[in-house]
C-alpha cells in the first residue's frame, strides 16, 4: 500500500485474512489487574504523607488553585534572594 493509496472498508471476506490489522485495544486492556503490586511502587508508598494527599483533595479546585498560587510566589521570592538588591527591585518590585 502507497501513502497515497485510501484503505478499503472492512468486508466479511477480508476481515479475517492474515494481513488485517489487530484490532485496537482499549487502554484498560494494557492495565495489569489491580491485585498485583508493583515493588518499586510498594517501594516509594513507605515514604509518602497519604494524609497531606487526602487533605489536599478535600479542598476545593479553587482552594487548590490558591494554594498551588502561594507556593509559587514562595518559589519567585526564593529565586530573587540571591539577587543584587537593584536587580530583585526591578524584577519583583519593592519589597
Amino acid at each position: 500500500m502507497e501513502l497515497h493509496d485510501h484503505p478499503t472498508p472492512l468486508s466479511p471476506d477480508n476481515a479475517k485474512s492474515p494481513e488485517s490489522p489487530e484490532p485496537p485495544r482499549s487502554r484498560r486492556e494494557e492495565l495489569p489487574p489491580a491485585e498485583l503490586h508493583d515493588p518499586v511502587v510498594e517501594a516509594f508508598k513507605k515514604d509518602i504523607d497519604r494524609t497531606l494527599l487526602i487533605e489536599n483533595l478535600r479542598r476545593s479546585v479553587a482552594e487548590r488553585l490558591a494554594n498551588f498560587q502561594s507556593f509559587m510566589d514562595g518559589i519567585g521570592e526564593m529565586r530573587g534572594a540571591g539577587l543584587p538588591r537593584d536587580l530583585r527591585e526591578k524584577l519583583f518590585g519593592k519589597s
